[in-house]
């Protein structure tokens, strides 16, 4: 079990308030609440409250952690199934009660077709990579219905990161890591991406996706919907 796994479930037992460290390979530390990630639909970042609002049909819900969207979605009668790689927060989902919850990773995942699929929280991070954007968008098309529609969310960093695009070489700023610590147990660090829109909207046409902006944040952070190219 990793610590960040062990930290969501001693909330989940004890439903008391902490915080854990999460630190990058950009020399920033932040402090992430565990209860965050159980938050209900008014705790949760605008952006977030939209691609919820907007989804349509049945919804795959892609690295849903501990279910807060699928709950969401379940108490307003929308199908939705919530796919997440945790052995320990799938656990975590059915015990609050996830109905239809899919113990999977994404890039293998080959179930039926969506009308909605949601990678919120910046779930396009889990790609890691440019490269892997473009792997990930390519297989969720193949879980795509016709007229259905991708929600991503995620940001520019480039602020954080440092410098200009330009100084990243054939590098992209995005592409950081992650390392995560609670208590006496630090995990492995992990890649993670975050994109900006306009590189996001090359590797979507790459992909044979229309990328639409919807909504801006505060923090150069958006949420994009993606959707089939009409055949010509």
């Amino acid at each position: 079990m990793t610590g960040f796994e062990k930290a969501l479930l001693d909330y989940f037992k004890t439903k008391k308030p902490f915080g854990f460290p999460v630190a990058t390979n950009l020399g920033d530390v932040q402090d992430y609440e565990a209860e965050y990630f159980f938050r209900e639909f008014d705790k949760m970042p605008q952006i977030e409250q939209q691609a919820l609002i907007k989804s349509r049909g049945t919804v795959l819900d892609v690295g849903a952690g501990v279910g807060a969207h699928a709950l969401w979605f379940q108490q307003k009668n929308i199908e939705v199934d919530a796919l997440e790689i945790s052995d320990v927060f799938c656990d975590i989902m059915q015990k609050r009660g996830v109905k239809n919850v899919l113990n999977d990773n994404i890039f293998s995942y080959s179930g039926k077709k969506y009308e909605t699929i949601l990678l919120l929280m910046n779930g396009i991070g889990i790609s890691g990579s440019l490269d892997n954007c473009e792997l990930l968008l390519n297989h969720l098309k193949t879980l795509l219905k016709e007229n259905g529609k991708i929600f991503i969310d995620s940001a520019d960093i480039i602020e954080l990161a440092g410098g200009s695009p330009e100084d990243y070489g054939n590098g992209y700023y995005g592409e950081i890591e992650y390392q995560i610590s609670y208590k006496k147990k630090v995990d492995q660090p992990f890649p993670w991406l975050f994109i900006d829109f306009d590189t996001l909207t090359e590797i979507a046409e790459d992909c044979g996706l229309k990328c639409n902006l919807i909504l801006k944040g505060p923090n150069n952070d958006y949420l994009a919907q993606l959707s089939l190219m009409r055949k010509s």
